[in-house]
């Protein structure tokens, strides 16, 4: 068995000096060591693909930039993080600043002083008004698509001019760009996903007559004339 090797700070011992002499000490030390061996491992390998998830305050505690670093020296490839750090991104984009505070402040207090706490660290409950502010101007929900009810067609549709008299309906799909592979159009037939002239239409084999005036619906939202 090895013997613990005490550490002792000296004159101008470098970071990573220290963090490698943390591999010969005991508790939670000898862990933050061997956690850094196993980082560095997987950085250097280039067949790794490195996946960090960040949960907590971490941008309101002012390890924000600890984070980009990371993501600019190319140390990450996947990044799961939760949508608070994203919203106390934008609320410091907005020029509000989280400020140090202790876990034991009287929440009513600060309050009543337009503060809310994270534990030890505050921010302004203006953050919040701005942030919804942009919210309600920039992601207001509005429908990409209009939803057609019952038999009702919509005004405008795309045409598309077609020269064969006829086609296989699959290949009238692809060609028409309602769909983008024959097996999406069979697959959208056989659950009943495809009208022309507004008939649903059932047999993925069917040969269609194409004539001008035609009408071709994929789901509710999707239309083409024949011109």
């Amino acid at each position: 068995m090895e013997k613990i090797k005490a550490f002792r700070y000296r004159k101008n011992i470098s970071v990573n000096d220290f963090v490698r002499e943390l591999d010969g000490l005991g508790f939670q030390a000898r862990k933050l060591g061997q956690a850094i061996d196993v980082i560095e491992s997987m950085i250097k390998d280039k067949d790794c693909k490195v996946f960090l998830g960040v949960a907590g305050a971490l941008v309101p505690g002012g390890m924000k930039e600890i984070l980009v670093d990371m993501i600019t020296s190319g140390w990450i490839d996947v990044l799961v993080i939760t949508g608070a750090n994203l919203t106390h991104d934008l609320i410091e984009d907005f020029g509000f600043n989280h400020l140090i505070g202790h876990e034991s402040m009287d929440d009513y207090k600060l309050n009543k002083k337009g503060l809310v706490r994270m534990y030890n660290t505050l921010m302004p409950n203006k953050a919040y008004e701005k942030l919804e502010e942009f919210f309600k101007k920039n992601w207001e929900e509005k429908p990409k698509y209009k939803v057609f009810k019952g038999k009702e067609l919509p005004s405008k549709i795309p045409e598309i001019r077609i020269k064969e008299r006829s086609l296989n309906i699959l290949d009238l799909l692809v060609k028409t760009k309602l769909t983008d592979s024959k097996a999406e159009a069979k697959r959208l037939i056989l659950q009943k996903g495809v009208k022309i002239d507004k008939n649903i239409q059932k047999d993925w084999q069917a040969k269609i007559e194409i004539k001008k005036g035609l009408i071709v619906q994929v789901g509710k939202r999707k239309f083409i004339r024949i011109s």
